[in-house]
Formats: C-alpha cells, structure tokens, sequence
C-alpha cells in the first residue's frame, strides 16, 4: 500500500515540476508544460481513480507551494479536475448479460470532456457579462494590452485590425485547444500503460465511437444564437458552436478510421495521410468535423459497414 502512494504522489510531483516549467521562459518549457497531465493521466488510468486523485491533489499543493495560491489553483481548475473526471469515468464498467464487460464509452468520455471546457466557457461569459461591460469588450480590453506590449511600434490601426479578427473567436480557440491537451495526454498516457501492460480498461476503439443525440441539438441551439441572437448572445453562440463541434472531430475521425479498417492492408497509409494532411495543411480538419456530422445524421459507419470488408 506504501507503494501506491508513493507511486501517485510521486506522478503528482512530476506534473507539478512539468508544470511549474513554464516560468523558465524558454520555448522548450511549453511543450514540458503542455504534457503535465500525462502522468496524472497515467496513474489514473493504470492504478485507479484514487490513485488520479492523489497525485492530482499533490501536485496542486506543489504549485501552490513553488508558484503561489492562484497558480494552484489555476493548476487544479485546467489540469487536474479533468483527470479526475474522465480517469473515473473511463474505469466504469458493467456486465452485459452474456458476462462480457462492457466499458464506459469513449463517446460519453468526449462528451464529459467537451461538456467542461463548454460549461466554463458560459459560466465565465455570464460571469463577464455582470461584473463588465460584457464578455467581448472584457476579452478586447485583455488582449488588447498584451497586443499594446508586444505591438507597441506597431500602428493603432494594425493592432485594432488584429484584435478584430482575434477576439470574436477567441473564447472558443483557448478551450478547443485546452480540449486537444486534455485528449492528447489521455491518449498518450493509455497508449504508455498498453505498450507495457499496465493499463486497466482496454484501449477503445475510435472506430466504433458513438455521441448522444443530445450534443446534436446542443450544437443546432448554439448555432441558431450564433445566427440570430444579438450580442452577447450571438457572441456565447457563435464560440460555443466550434466548441460543440470538437465531439463531431472526434467523430469524423471515428469515420476515418472506420474507412482504414476495411482497407485493412492499407490501413497504415490512410491513417497516416489523414493525420499529416490534418497537422500539416489545417484546413482537413473542418472536413473531418464534417464528416463527423454526416455520421451522426446518415450513419456513414453502418453504410459502410454494410458494404463488406474491402480488398
């Protein structure tokens, strides 16, 4: 049982120092920073959701320490709840009625995940729009210093076109790319514990990826206020539709990968095209969204599935 301790508080330590990183000021110290939630990824998928939460307390009581109060804090709200969340609920399981074990789906693990940083987002905005003038002068006012500092040589009417083009999209951006770092360090850390063994739930397949309905018409209210809703409304509702749409990615990829496996010889070379054409050009990856759509709507998965394995 020491072991076990040992062992989370040691993975929260680890988290905390990649964390803490960041304050050395050199480009290197963000990708050390972007992975701190790899090991408590790792603990809470190889050892349990106990084992998450322990090293998720330690290493915000490390920052807290090292950095200060806020900094725990902050440390605990973006990195830690996340794992504690999605490391508890991607150990659930049940019995089928055949004995088999049946897991917690990874399409309600995207959904739990993108319900977060979506709820942040419209808690934060409501609070923005109470205690400011509202939630986008408030984000034009913050980005506009950090804009005056870096840009100072810069002419006033530059840095308000940057601003325009920044800010309406802003919200979503930070929690889309918070999203990527929550699932790219999931992902890692099963992938790590697979590789040796040690992870406690079959790795899920993206292929057989499902979503609720629900997020479907979440998305449709979100786009219809992003359309017709007057500002701040339309401002919530034009961020929170590309939030909402981060689980339909997910779910184009869910497509892709179901379009390698029937090319089963050639599965290697779609799976790394589609992925280097996504990171290297961008713009494929509002196909995929879309794909992901057109799945939800038509079941390309189960046409394609009717079709037979390919040659």
């Amino acid at each position: 049982m020491v072991r076990f301790w040992l062992i989370a508080a040691g993975a929260g330590v680890v988290s905390a120092l990649l964390y803490l990183s960041v304050v050395l000021g050199q480009p290197s110290a963000m990708l050390l920073a972007y992975l701190a939630q790899l090991p408590l990824f790792a603990v809470a998928f190889g050892m349990g959701g106990l084992a998450g939460v322990t090293a998720t307390g330690s290493a915000a009581v490390i920052v807290a320490l090292l950095g200060s109060t806020i900094a725990g804090v902050l440390f605990l709200a973006i990195s830690g709840i996340p794992v504690m969340v999605v490391g508890r609920k991607a150990l659930l399981s049940r019995q089928d009625p055949n004995g088999s074990t049946v897991w917690y789906p990874l399409g309600l693990l995207v959904t739990w995940m993108v319900g977060m940083g979506a709820g942040a987002f419209v808690v934060t905005g409501v609070a923005l729009m109470l205690a400011t003038d509202g939630i986008e002068p408030a984000i034009r006012s913050f980005l506009g210093q950090g804009v005056d500092r870096l840009m100072a040589a810069t002419a006033e009417a530059d840095r308000q076109r940057i601003l325009d083009a920044i800010v309406p999209w802003f919200p979503a951006a930070v929690v889309m790319s918070w999203l990527a770092m929550v699932a790219i360090n999931a992902t890692l850390a099963q992938g790590v514990l697979a590789r040796f063994g040690r992870n406690l739930r079959p790795t899920p397949e993206l292929a057989d990826i499902e979503l609720p309905h629900l997020l479907t018409l979440a998305l449709g209210i979100a786009g219809a206020a992003a359309v017709i809703g007057p500002d701040p409304i339309g401002f919530l509702g034009r961020n929170l539709f590309l939030i909402l749409l981060v689980p339909f990615f997910f779910l184009g990829l869910g497509v892709v990968h179901a379009v390698a496996r029937k090319f089963s010889t050639q599965r290697p070379f779609i799976l790394i095209a589609a992925y280097a054409a996504m990171l290297v050009l961008g713009w494929p990856v509002a196909l995929v969204a879309g794909l992901g759509l057109f799945d939800q709507w038509l079941g390309l998965r189960r046409r394609l599935a009717a079709v037979g394995p390919a040659e």
